[in-house]
């Protein structure tokens, strides 16, 4: 017994077939009028769909940027809020080390000492730079690649990133099914702006899939007949 995989994959063949025959036999023009008409829709709907993944794609980018900057903005109030920097924009190290000698105490440039991203001096160089960062007056650039140094910032960069590729990899396959679409439609307008040439050897593979699909099932024998000569005269028109 034939799985439901097969008998589909079957069913399938045969109703191409069917399409292939009734595209040339139908009138060139009604045949020529459909596939344009198709041709147009894939185009209509490859143009809409263009158009709303790149808007999709900009209000993405848009709102892992805004994401990034309200994270540097708490990252700078935390330094002011932890004291390790002054109101004269100065470090201030004791501030750090008192926080990294409380347990219960938890913050970003304590974290990366107690994960073994920086070492304490490093730490409170970083910090020292910071400070230094913003009395430059450079419009923050340099204070930002500063606070990008910090894993909140690393991990919010590494899942923007990877959020952004997987969105793009969607509109690369989107994309390509609807470029193997417009080309489907345009082999199609190809197929019905010519005369069907069928060979031998493909009149016999679609009797044969048909016979197998249709003309089994037919158990009166005149009738059969009758069917199988449709069938040859739907396979070449001009034996009629």
């Amino acid at each position: 017994m034939k799985s439901n995989h097969g008998r589909a994959a079957h069913w399938a063949a045969g109703w191409s077939s069917l399409l292939l025959i009734c595209t040339g036999c139908a009138s060139p023009r009604w045949g020529s009028d459909i596939a344009r008409h198709q041709q147009q829709a894939v185009a209509h709907i490859a143009a809409c769909y263009s158009a709303d993944l790149a808007l999709l794609r900009a209000q993405l980018a848009s709102a892992v940027a805004a994401r990034r900057i309200i994270l540097l903005g708490a990252l700078h109030r935390e330094m002011i809020a932890r004291a390790y920097i002054t109101t004269a924009l100065e470090a201030d190290p004791s501030a750090l080390d008192a926080d990294l000698s409380d347990p219960a105490v938890s913050s970003a440039l304590v974290s990366e000492v107690r994960l073994g991203r920086m070492s304490a001096s490093q730490a409170r160089a970083w910090l020292a730079d910071y400070a230094l960062s913003l009395r430059l007056g450079d419009g923050g650039a340099l204070r930002d690649s500063m606070l990008a140094r910090l894993a909140p910032i690393i991990e919010a960069d590494e899942a923007g990133a990877s959020l952004i590729a997987a969105f793009d990899d969607h509109a690369r396959n989107v994309a390509s099914l609807l470029t193997e679409a417009g080309a489907n439609a345009a082999a199609l307008g190809a197929l019905s702006d010519t005369e069907p040439q069928w060979s031998a050897a493909a009149e016999v593979a679609a009797q044969e899939a048909w016979r197998r699909l249709v003309l089994d099932r037919i158990t009166n024998p005149a009738r059969r007949a009758a069917a199988e000569e449709l069938l040859r005269l739907l396979l070449d028109p001009g034996r009629a």
